[in-house]
């Protein structure tokens, strides 16, 4: 299973209301997505819950082709309750689970086939000691947080796991050999957030 995910701080700065710039929403979301945001109390959590379906759409997309570029409007978002939203761009279809807080969302996208509708990726959110960090810190954290999650579901000690960059998406090697598990890695203001899943084995036969 391929994953993506993207979490969002609600109480960044750059994220409130007044902070915002007046086109963005037309920039970012389609007419219909716009029409979710006109109630007061629950735009702006709904504007952020559309926008990490997007990332998180965006972060699978980009694993089945390398050259698929993130133009917001192009991934369209339906949310369906709470804790679930379809994801369209272009053939494609994407599931994206929701959870989250007060003051953070964390959406885990996969690809949408119609099948194997029970499996569910696995996913851990932590938040920033002390507050929002460098982003240094932060890069170096949500790696961290990967190669445990990769060891506990592997078996394998966590310093024994290199999390590598290959086409630009995040890979677990160990001795210089591909682990067969797909993850996705976010961090935005007080949160870092990582999504993995055991890839399928194919058959020899």
């Amino acid at each position: 299973m391929i994953v993506g995910n993207d979490v969002v701080d609600l109480r960044h700065p750059e994220n409130q209301p007044r902070a915002i710039h007046p086109r963005f929403d037309e920039r970012v979301f389609t007419p219909a997505e716009r029409a979710g945001l006109t109630h007061e109390v629950t735009a702006h959590r709904t504007r952020w819950l559309m926008w990490a379906a997007k990332e998180s759409a965006f972060k699978v997309a980009r694993k089945l082709d390398p050259g698929v570029r993130f133009l917001p409007r192009r991934f369209s978002v339906q949310l369906e309750g709470k804790k679930w939203a379809a994801v369209r761009h272009a053939a494609e279809r994407f599931r994206v689970s929701f959870c989250g807080g007060d003051d953070w969302v964390h959406a885990t996208a996969t690809r949408f086939d119609g099948s194997d509708a029970t499996r569910e990726p696995s996913g851990m959110v932590e938040r920033v000691p002390g507050g929002e960090s460098s982003a240094e810190y932060a890069s170096a954290r949500v790696r961290a947080l990967a190669r445990s999650a990769v060891g506990s579901v592997l078996s394998i000690a966590p310093r024994e796991i290199e999390i590598a960059k290959v086409a630009n998406v995040p890979v677990a090697l160990r001795r210089k050999l591909l682990l067969p598990v797909d993850f996705s890695l976010s961090h935005h203001g007080r949160f870092l957030a990582v999504a993995w899943s055991l890839r399928e084995q194919r058959s020899s036969q």
